[in-house]
């Protein structure tokens, strides 16, 4: 308990770094909740390097911390390289009928190559072997990727192939937006069944990172697209309830990690915290 308790902590809005783009209405929305609540609930869950956090899950909060103008948030400190941390990814389902081989012919340049592919297996271990930029399987069940023509990815350097998947995806999902389909994310390893359960119109499978990838392209100002990981994390403290007016305060840090220090050991005194072991269903943060 006292680890965690050490772990909880109110640092500087201004050194939380988020690692993937965030959505201006989904912020928007989390802001109106947050100012009518008047607390943050759940702390942000980051990663410390040398100088900042980065992070892992909270990046429509820390913006919408930020919208408020919040000097200080408060985070929980994990060591993202401890093997109990997991990282996985999203793959995309669109529900409603869409031609989206036709905007891949549409949005992407010449030296960009869409291939049929003839089974998904082999898709998806392109895609996890760094050969295509992704993968996609419409309504009649073929299935598509998306490579580059000229050279193979395996021969591009790593950042230039994170580049151009990052710009690929972005591409595609901009102009998804923009014709006002919905993008229903899923975990990378249910997308196949939840793609035929829910008789979608397209799934669109999208690359995993790896944590090597996540920490080194943040620390140079460059972001991923948003859904990009997906993370578990066991143990993370929920309803921690600290008030906003302490994060927008002109006060020092040191004072306002006192206040939360006592607030932690008062919940601690009244028995008001609880370990759950299963799995659980969030629906508001």
């Amino acid at each position: 308990m006292k680890e965690i308790f050490r772990n909880i902590k109110i640092v500087p809005v201004k050194k939380v770094l988020i690692h993937e783009r965030t959505v201006p209405k989904w912020v928007q929305n989390l802001a109106s909740s947050l100012e009518n609540s008047g607390i943050q609930k759940n702390p942000i869950i980051v990663h410390k390097t040398k100088s900042n956090y980065i992070v892992l899950d909270g990046m429509h909060r820390v913006e919408a911390f930020k919208l408020l103008e919040c000097r200080d948030i408060m985070v929980y400190e994990v060591d993202y390289y401890d093997k109990n941390i997991e990282l996985g990814g999203w793959d995309g389902i669109i529900l409603d009928r869409f031609d989206i081989l036709d905007v891949m012919h549409r949005i992407f340049p010449k030296n960009i190559e869409i291939r049929k592919e003839r089974r998904t297996q082999d898709m998806v271990k392109l895609l996890k072997e760094k050969k295509i930029l992704f993968g996609i399987k419409d309504r009649s069940l073929n299935k598509y990727s998306l490579r580059l023509k000229e050279k193979k990815l395996p021969a591009v350097k790593e950042n230039r192939y994170l580049d151009l998947v990052i710009s690929a995806l972005e591409r595609l999902e901009h102009n998804i937006d923009n014709r006002n389909h919905k993008i229903l994310y899923v975990p990378e390893h249910t997308s196949e069944a939840d793609f035929q359960t829910l008789k979608a119109s397209t799934l669109i499978y999208r690359p995993v990172f790896t944590k090597k990838d996540i920490i080194q392209r943040t620390l140079t100002g460059k972001i991923y697209p948003r859904k990009s990981t997906r993370h578990l994390i066991p143990g993370r403290p929920l309803r921690v309830d600290i008030n906003l007016t302490i994060l927008k305060e002109n006060i020092s840090l040191a004072v306002k990690n006192q206040l939360l220090a006592s607030h932690l050991m008062w919940c601690f005194k009244s028995n008001r915290i609880r370990l759950y072991p299963e799995s659980v269903y969030v629906f508001a943060d």
